[in-house]
């Protein structure tokens, strides 16, 4: 899903690309609407007349009318057809598309597009923190919890998958959302636990939109997410089973991770062990 950095001013520019079942352009006819909706299916901006030209569907979205860390969804709508577009806001990346681009492994001036950069830092940044168990730059996340209050009685605290977590945005108990008053009396720790005095009603369904992670990434985080950005953008451009390029600066092996999940980057699976929260094996 295509990550788009969190603004604090100005507006969103999202853009699709109108095609047939062959992916062949269309030319659109009005009226053309655009709807957009967040995580939680919620309709958060409705586009009377969004650009349509020559088949380039474009859409500006004000930066406060998505202020929150979610995903989000445009449905186009045109005589010709139906278009989906998906992307994450997100409060920052691991590292910048310049960054990726000046790695000697594939330093090609600019043979390898800006898109397909995106694509190979999306694929690390989920790789690093999944292995750290954390996320190293602000995130947005929804979890849904069934509350089992056996054989312990009431239960007044819940526990979210992830940790670092920074802000809950809201709560709903069975579709009801709770009040800013019964938000603002939870009791919210890093580490994921949620108290709520009153308690979590038993056999309820609890949906919680929150934020996580760290405000800053440690800086061999951010360097190890260029290597393995590029890396992951080379093999995008070599083929899954070459492990060589030669180019005017000699010949290199591109490394890929292990099958316990490593990066392969001796320097960054050192710097997850570090500042991760993956937790020791026993046994």
């Amino acid at each position: 899903m295509h990550r788009i950095a969190q603004r604090l001013a100005g507006a969103y520019t999202i853009t699709a690309t109108a095609t047939d079942d062959e992916g062949v352009a269309l030319t659109l006819t009005d009226p053309v609407t655009a709807v957009v909706t967040d995580g939680a299916g919620t309709v958060v901006d409705v586009a009377a007349d969004p650009s349509a030209a020559a088949g380039v569907l474009s859409l500006d979205i004000a930066y406060d009318e998505i202020p929150l860390l979610d995903t989000y969804t445009v449905v186009w709508t045109a005589p010709e057809g139906t278009w989906r577009t998906s992307f994450e806001l997100v409060g920052g990346f691991l590292c910048e598309i310049a960054d990726i681009r000046a790695e000697p492994l594939i330093r090609d001036g600019g043979t390898i597009t800006t898109a397909d950069l995106r694509k190979a830092r999306t694929k690390a940044e989920e790789h690093i923190e999944r292995l750290a168990m954390c996320a190293f730059v602000p995130r947005g996340a929804r979890q849904t919890l069934i509350v089992d209050c056996e054989p312990f009685g009431a239960l007044t605290k819940l526990t979210l998958e992830n940790v670092t977590v920074r802000r809950v945005y809201s709560v709903t108990i069975d579709g009801v959302a709770l009040t800013a008053p019964e938000l603002a009396a939870l009791t919210v720790y890093s580490y994921g636990t949620i108290v709520r005095e009153s308690g979590w009603p038993d056999d309820s369904v609890v949906q919680v939109h929150y934020e996580h992670g760290a405000d800053e990434a440690p800086g061999a985080i951010l360097e190890g997410c260029s290597r393995l950005a590029a890396r992951y953008a080379l093999k995008n451009q070599l083929g899954g089973r070459r492990t060589l390029e030669s180019t005017d600066m000699g010949t290199m092996r591109v490394t890929y991770g292990t099958r316990a999940g490593e990066t392969g980057d001796a320097d960054l699976d050192a710097a997850i062990a570090d500042f991760g929260h993956r937790m020791p094996v026993v046994g």
